[in-house]
Order: C-alpha cells, then sequence, then structure tokens
C-alpha cells in the first residue's frame, strides 16, 4: 500500500515523485507517522520514504487520505498515527513469517506501541504481484491467510480488524484468481473494500493521486463502520 501517486517515468526509465502535494494530502498535526527510526514525527508525503533501502521510489498513497477521512467525520478522535510497513511490488510470499518485510512489520508495529500508540486497524492492498503467475495466483488465498493469522498471533492481537483493498480488475492474466480469492477469504474481522476501477497513472499499473483519495476514503469509511459498531455493541 505504498502509493505511486505522482509518480512518472523520465527518460532511462527512471521513476520520479513530481513532489505535487494535493490538499487531501498535506499535513495535520493530529497525524503522526512513525519514521525508519522509530520516532513520531508529523505526517508528511510520501508517508513511506525512507522505510526500505531497497524500496523504489514512492509517491502519494491512501494513508493520508485515510486518516484526515476519520478525522473529517470525527474531529474529536485524536491523534491517528501511521506505521508504514508496505514494500511496492511485493508478492505474498515476502509477507511470510520469518521473511525480512514480514519481521519489519512486526518491529515496527511493537515499537508503535511500546512508545504509546494503540494498534486499531492493519490497512493491506497488495496482490499486483501475484497477479502475473499462475502458481503464485493459485495459492494466494493460502499464504494471504497464513499471513493475517502469524501477524495477529505475533502481535498477540487476535481480533486485530484488518481491512483489505481487493485490488481491482486489471490488464495482468491472473488478477481474477487473485480477487477472488481476497473476496472469498474466510478469516473472521477482514473487513473488504472494493473499488472496482481506479483510473490509472501512465504506467497502466498503479494509481493515480486522485484514485489513492478515493481508497483513503473508503478505507476510513469501513474502519468508522466497524468500529463504531463495536463502540455501541460494548
Amino acid at each position: 500500500m505504498v502509493g505511486r501517486g505522482g509518480v512518472h517515468e523520465e527518460a532511462g526509465h527512471r521513476l520520479v515523485w513530481n513532489g505535487i502535494v494535493p490538499e487531501e494530502f498535506k499535513p495535520n498535526d493530529s497525524i503522526m507517522r512513525l519514521d525508519v527510526d522509530m520516532n513520531w514525527v508529523e505526517a508528511e508525503e510520501p508517508i513511506h520514504a525512507g522505510i526500505y533501502k531497497i524500496q523504489p521510489v514512492t509517491g502519494l498513497g491512501p494513508a493520508m487520505p485515510f486518516a484526515k477521512g476519520i478525522l473529517e467525520r470525527n474531529p474529536s478522535y485524536g491523534t491517528i498515527g501511521l506505521v508504514p510497513c508496505a514494500l511496492d511490488g511485493s508478492s505474498i510470499s515476502r509477507w511470510q513469517r520469518g521473511r525480512y518485510v514480514y519481521g519489519n512489520l512486526t518491529t515496527r508495529a511493537e515499537a508503535a506501541v511500546k512508545s504509546g500508540g494503540k494498534m486499531e486497524a492493519l490497512l493491506w492492498w497488495q496482490g499486483g504481484a501475484d497477479s502475473d503467475n499462475i502458481d503464485k495466483a493459485r495459492k494466494y488465498k493460502e499464504d494471504l491467510t497464513k499471513f493475517f493469522q502469524d501477524i495477529r498471533a505475533d502481535l498477540k492481537l487476535p481480533k486485530l480488524l484488518i481491512i483489505q483493498v481487493v485490488i481491482p480488475p486489471g490488464r495482468k492474466p491472473f488478477t481474477g484468481i487473485v480477487r477472488e480469492a481476497q473476496l472469498s477469504l474466510n478469516v473472521p474481522n477482514v473487513e473488504n473494500v472494493n473499488p472496482h476501477v481506479l483510473p490509472l497513472e501512465a504506467d497502466g499499473i498503479h494509481v493515480t493521486a486522485q484514485a489513492q483519495v478515493t481508497v483513503g476514503k473508503l478505507l476510513s469509511n469501513k474502519f468508522l463502520e466497524v468500529t463504531s459498531k463495536k463502540t455501541t455493541t460494548q
């Protein structure tokens, strides 16, 4: 869920972010970000900058519109802490227990809690990298189920809310198999948002900045819908 909104390709196939920050992505003093040194700082774009040395160029993602969407609908919500952990273009196999990015996620999540945060939800948007290989696509549901189960166990949060963005139909040959795996997943307390169609950047793969706003609002609406139901039933 890194986001490449505003990223374009220059001569020589070099990816560059254009640096444009629309209003929906601008800083807010109630939105914090856990940086690469595990310190809370005011969140600013690109949210995932510096998290991985191996990360390709990052742009605008749905995290800031998500957080702003919560504050717009519930101004008294308080401070929101974003813990960026995504790796652009990663397959689900890289998110299995024992792999580097999985370990980075657990380490950063634990650091966020240790420094006073409370883990309210995991936002998950992944699957494109598994949509161009039939074997990966067929195994996706099994691997995704294991990831969700393992991350909850390792964070000691068995009921952690997970909100998954179902990948929209695309050009890759096995997107349909991965979408079906996501939609038919049988794991408790996993909620889906399904944007169906999103405008793409010139590369025909990554979605535009405005599409990131759309996804961010879908995520915030789902988060507030689920958490408000939880509150009223307690």
